[in-house]
């Protein structure tokens, strides 16, 4: 024979248990979510300053640029150097340019908690139809940067604040480019794919 519930307490029915496990289910589903969809970079995230990696109990700062440089792995954090990547982080420029050539992936991801699979760097390069280089670099946005394009020597560029990136772009003023092109691929977060 088997013990009923302690006196007072009235057995839970299966009903009320596939109501508790269905509430528990949207919990983590909705916390999950929140937690995937604040640590893409958006067009919100441009004002702040400290690039974050959004986490379920809160932001975690990124590491810091190893002696400022944020062309290298920090330290004492393993990366990943690839030299090759997702096609869809190509899309900026192949939809705006359909004749580029891919002459340089090169992208630097972080491999420890919490920031495993990021992206800390990355350097593309582009051989145009005329033989010319279009030259793009990402990095950890260290400082508030606002969104700029213009001129200087023979060179047009486009800087923009893409989430907690910097994104320069550079191409010679002589492709005579319409002059949304350069901002248009600077501030295209398909940039960021890994």
């Amino acid at each position: 024979m088997t013990p009923g519930p302690p006196a007072g307490r009235r057995p839970v029915s299966r009903r009320e248990l596939l109501i508790a496990a269905a509430g528990l289910l949207v919990v983590v589903v909705i916390g999950k979510a929140l937690s995937a969809g604040s640590d893409r970079p958006s067009a919100h995230m441009s004002s702040s300053v400290a690039p974050t990696v959004a986490r379920p109990n809160g932001p975690v700062a990124l590491p810091p640029p190893a002696g400022g440089d944020v062309t290298a792995c920090p330290t004492q954090v393993r990366c990943a150097v690839q030299e090759a990547g997702d096609g869809l982080a190509l899309e900026p420029v192949r939809s705006r340019l359909p004749k580029a050539e891919v002459t340089r992936f090169h992208s630097v991801l972080l491999e420890a908690e919490p920031w495993s699979g990021r992206l800390w760097y990355r350097e593309l390069a582009f051989r145009l139809p005329d033989g010319s280089s279009l030259q793009i670099r990402i990095s950890v946005r260290l400082q508030t940067t606002s969104a700029q394009a213009g001129h200087v020597g023979t060179q047009s560029f486009a800087i923009a604040p893409l989430g907690r990136y910097v994104v320069r772009v550079t191409a010679p003023q002589s492709l005579g480019l319409r002059p949304d092109v350069l901002p248009g691929i600077a501030g295209d977060e398909r940039l960021l794919t890994t």
